[in-house]
């Protein structure tokens, strides 16, 4: 009898099959252009790229993890990875458009126009990119809070999507899970910006601009420490030390040096 996994395996959707490389990207890029004329959606198409491997592999993840509330949970977490990456390009791709913009009595031309056309759109994609990771990372770390497991976030996953195996992890693995910059940035886009303009601004409008250079001291230092003390909060249920933590609920991570070496097959002398 087929576990609840190889059923699902046997099942695998086109979507995750499906391997997006640069000459299928730079062609699907052309087509756009070719048949819109609108340049700024193979820009869009780029900055897609760098997502598309977390985006195939939350799907992977969806449909095979045999426990559902998990392949929900990080679904949605991949999900925010590949926006996060998509938002992070099309935020250089936009500065760049920028930089390269025509100066002086050209900058009024038809040229100048369509950069700063693309310019906004990745703009605009940068924006919309960070929301939605924002809004899917969220609703993962509420999953997993729900479902009592910690959440694994490494490229290393993508090679078993690839390939095709489950639990998607080599027990030797102790590696760097890259969720904690991904929640970094999070809290960042969420918390810096309002907090910082608003206690400004309440500074400005209270004191009538004094003491303003104190305050905004004051608010370049305690904003960040803000961050990273919410960081340190959610971290401790939400990040997993190692991916046992995440597919395996029963896994202990060991705590002395012989145990982890003996897992990375390389016994202490």
């Amino acid at each position: 009898m087929e576990s609840a996994y190889e059923e699902k395996a046997g099942r695998r959707s086109w979507f995750s099959r499906l391997h997006l490389s640069w000459p299928v990207l730079l062609l699907a890029g052309w087509l756009l252009y070719e048949l819109t004329m609108q340049p700024t959606l193979g820009a869009v198409a780029v900055c897609l790229k760098f997502g598309w491997e977390d985006f195939r592999t939350a799907i992977w993840l969806r449909r095979v993890d045999p426990r559902h509330v998990r392949g929900r949970a990080c679904f949605w977490l991949y999900l925010a990875s590949g926006l996060a990456k998509t938002a992070g390009v099309a935020c250089l791709m936009s500065v760049a458009f920028v930089a390269i913009s025509p100066k002086g009595p050209a900058a009024q031309g038809p040229r100048w126009a369509a950069i700063m056309e693309m310019a906004a759109w990745t703009g605009l994609a940068t924006l919309t990119g960070l929301a939605c990771a924002i809004v899917a990372l969220s609703y993962a770390a509420v999953v997993a809070r729900w479902g009592g497991f910690k959440l694994w976030l490494s490229n290393d996953i993508h090679s078993a999507c690839r390939r095709n195996e489950w639990p998607p992890y080599e027990p030797s693995i102790i590696g760097n899970n890259r969720l904690q910059y991904l929640l970094l940035t999070a809290l960042l886009v969420v918390l810096f910006p309002p907090l910082f303009f608003g206690f400004a601004v309440a500074a400005i409008a209270q004191l009538g601009g004094r003491l303003v250079p104190v305050i905004l001291f004051l608010l370049t230092m305690g904003v960040p420490m803000l961050v990273l003390l919410c960081k340190d909060r959610v971290s401790r249920w939400l990040i997993a030390s190692h991916p046992g933590e995440c597919w395996d609920t029963d896994y202990e991570l060991p705590s002395d040096a012989e145990s982890i070496a003996e897992m990375m097959s390389d016994p202490v002398k």
